[in-house]
């Protein structure tokens, strides 16, 4: 594109200080290709890291297979362990009915801009911009990019000719 931009100068007459129509149209050009060289790298960059999160999910739940694969037998339990698993969820049902008054507590005193706020805020932000399918980035770029080059040449065109 560089070369094309020096030749095409070089071939037109020589107007020092001023923009010509062709800078422009390269200029165009150039934005549309450092564009899609963005969406490569983001859309390469989110299938990566979609990848890495299934690997690591699939990890995790083969680990948890292997690990409480056999006691998840409710015949094979004895009147006793099942006792002892009632009471244990009667004390998870507990602290977790603390932690929601302890999460209502900390949600008062985080009205104010302090850094779990600020921590919260972010975390919020990143989740609305994750991709569920990285490959809904190519696909949608496959038609926005033509799209928007089409529309581009058609404004560039009309001002160009009729002004």
């Amino acid at each position: 594109m560089t070369t094309l931009m020096m030749g095409a100068r070089t071939s037109l007459p020589n107007a020092n200080c001023f923009i010509k129509a062709i800078d422009v149209y390269l200029g165009i050009c150039f934005t549309f290709i450092f564009g899609a060289l963005l969406e490569y790298a983001c859309a390469h960059f989110c299938t990566m890291q979609h990848q890495t999160i299934v690997d690591v999910q699939r990890e995790l739940l083969k680990e948890f297979e292997e690990s409480n694969g056999t006691t998840h037998l409710v015949n094979s339990m004895s009147p006793k362990k099942m006792q002892t698993e009632d009471s244990t969820q009667q004390e998870i049902q507990e602290q977790s009915v603390a932690c929601e008054r302890d999460e209502a507590v900390d949600k008062k005193q985080e009205k104010g801009c302090g850094l779990s706020s600020v921590k919260q805020m972010s975390h919020r932000a990143a989740s609305m911009m994750s991709v569920e399918n990285p490959h809904n980035i190519d696909r949608h770029s496959r038609t926005l990019f033509p799209m928007a080059f089409l529309l581009v040449n058609i404004f560039y065109w009309l001002y160009y000719l009729l002004f």
